[in-house]
């Protein structure tokens, strides 16, 4: 049976994002609020006008520290930047910092010099100790109680961080920690004058978590409409070249469907798309497709933790494995993802980075046969009914997702029905998605994108064991020493070279051990008006940071 969401405010209708998770992929069905017309017809008699972009959900959160779906990253990329940004080669590039670091010769002492002069956007000077500041709240002992998934791996790398005077900054980690340029000093930074005085619990419910009044992006947030529309103004104090734009909107747009409709009668400039619009946009003359390969891999994940029932069932890496077995990924990619919206993988790693291989064992096909073969031989043999049962209780669990996955998880479903195992799906909400992925963890199986959460490789924060806890992205519990091993191994070397045969090793235990089943490595789309110009979308810089987003202009 199908338990299908409510279309309420805050329901997830289409793919939005991943989206790190986590990187959790989330969508959203709102109206236009009223007075959104008028605002858009105005845009435009203003020098530079305003960018209209679309959005499939609300974002949970503006704190660059703690959001993790696809909305999140958009506008914490709007309103905050790093000392360092990411270009499109997925390398990077000084932001806040006036250049790259000065890095030891063992690798373990960075040393950030700032841009002069820096502002935040009420005029306070930003100095080194809003960088120690937002640090601390990541990995100090004194901040346990704020929630951030970056924290796990932060609180196992990061040894120090301190302020040498005003305008320089020291990192100190445990040991050579590859990722942490691209990772971890690309982060938002938050100013300590406004934050600095609230609890660490307290930050984690700060309404400026909600609506910033003070940050040092491009733009800063000047109003949001729930639902609706979120509205954004050039910041005066921005550090780098002013925005080409008088001021940005984040409209929340019910579906794929209306984005594209929408960037035809041009209501909006800019939009993410699912494979089903990508011909029609081919086909605008208003339009332009970018396409581009994503950082998610769509991937069922299995709860091993105790809050879960099927967590019994999930117990057995057998079981896990015929579920895998059982699939028919090509099909269902054809009919869920139309084809041309993703790539056959077998791999948590996307395809796109120099750390997939395409040589895993277990090099998982669809073979029903084999995985009837294998549960039976686990004791998982098939009642009077049909459906497989051991001990007296049956073999059964329920899939969660969102609206945009309905299609593949029924497909997915009625599959596991044909080899004698009863799965339901359930549809649900943005709202409860994030709840259970981070807090309740009752769920047996959600659907959902792990996405990298930098243009690294690095995939310790979904399937690392500390970053099992509450709040991190390693929702399903999974904890497999070999796995921690490989992981800390692969990190603590600066050799590429090195790293790729750990992350093939990675890729082998995660398949012979599975945390879940990658169904699709995702193809991203947007579409963008004609009108616009420098939105430069590609694989590392679509989502945060972005930074083009100061040279995004509109005739």
């Amino acid at each position: 049976m199908t338990e299908k969401a409510v279309d309420t405010p805050g329901t997830l209708s289409r793919r939005s994002l991943l989206e790190k998770a986590g990187k959790l992929t989330v969508g959203g069905m709102i109206a236009t609020a009223p007075g959104f017309r008028t605002a858009l017809a105005l845009a435009g008699t203003t020098a530079g006008g305003t960018v209209v972009e679309a959005s499939l959900a609300d974002p949970t959160t503006f704190n660059p520290l703690v959001g993790q779906d696809f909305a999140a990253y958009v506008v914490a990329s709007i309103c905050f930047n790093g000392l360092l940004s990411i270009n499109a080669a997925g390398n990077p590039i000084p932001a806040i910092a006036a250049a790259l670091p000065e890095i030891s010769k063992g690798g373990t002492t960075y040393v950030f010099k700032l841009r002069p002069n820096l502002k935040w956007s009420d005029g306070t000077p930003l100095t080194a100790d809003d960088v120690v500041f937002t640090y601390d709240l990541m990995f100090s002992p004194k901040y346990k109680a704020f929630s951030s998934a970056y924290r796990g791996d932060l609180e196992q790398h990061l040894k120090s961080v301190r302020a040498i005077d005003s305008q320089t900054v020291e990192f100190v980690t445990n040991g050579p920690y590859a990722p942490f340029q691209v990772a971890d000093c690309t982060l938002g930074l938050l100013p300590k004058h406004v934050l600095g005085k609230l609890s660490p619990k307290a930050l984690n419910t700060a309404s400026y978590n909600q609506g910033p009044t003070v940050s040092n992006g491009a733009f800063t947030f000047v109003s949001r409409q729930t639902g609706s529309q979120i509205t954004f103004a050039r910041n005066p104090h921005y550090w780098g070249p002013a925005p080409k734009l008088d001021g940005y909107v984040l409209k929340i747009v019910p579906t794929s469907v209306s984005i594209a409709q929408q960037l035809e009668t041009g209501e909006i400039d800019i939009g993410p798309l699912t494979a089903d619009q990508f011909a029609t946009i081919k086909g605008s003359g208003n339009a332009k497709l970018l396409t581009f390969p994503s950082l998610n891999v769509e991937v069922a994940t299995y709860n091993l933790n105790a809050t879960s029932k099927a967590s019994t069932i999930f117990a057995d890496a057998g079981v896990r494995q015929a579920l895998w077995w059982a699939l028919d990924r090509p099909a269902i990619i054809k009919a869920a993802f139309f084809g041309a919206g993703g790539l056959f993988t077998n791999s948590p790693e996307p395809n796109g980075t120099w750390a997939h291989s395409s040589s895993i064992t277990p090099n998982y096909s669809y073979n029903p046969s084999k995985a009837e073969s294998m549960l039976d031989g686990l004791g998982w043999t098939k009642d009077s009914s049909g459906v497989r049962a051991k001990g007296g209780a049956q073999m059964a669990f329920t899939i969660m997702t969102i609206p945009s996955y309905q299609t593949a998880v029924e497909a997915m479903a009625a599959q596991w029905k044909a080899i004698g195992v009863n799965v339901s799906t359930q549809i649900t909400t943005i709202g409860v998605l994030v709840d259970q992925l981070f807090h309740t963890r009752s769920f047996d199986m959600i659907f959902i994108a792990d996405n990298l959460l930098s243009a690294d490789p690095d995939m310790s924060a979904y399937f690392h064991s500390r970053n099992a806890v509450p709040g991190g992205l390693n929702a399903g519990g999974y904890k497999n020493p070999a796995m921690d091993k490989v992981l800390d191994a692969a990190v603590a070397t600066l050799d590429q070279a090195k790293r790729k045969q750990l992350y093939s090793q990675f890729q082998n235990i995660f398949a012979a051990d599975p945390p879940g089943i990658p169904m699709v490595d995702l193809v991203q789309g947007y579409g963008i008006s004609s009108k616009v110009s420098h939105a430069s979308f590609g694989t590392y810089d679509n989502f945060s940071p972005r930074p083009f987003m100061n040279a995004i202009a509109k005739a």
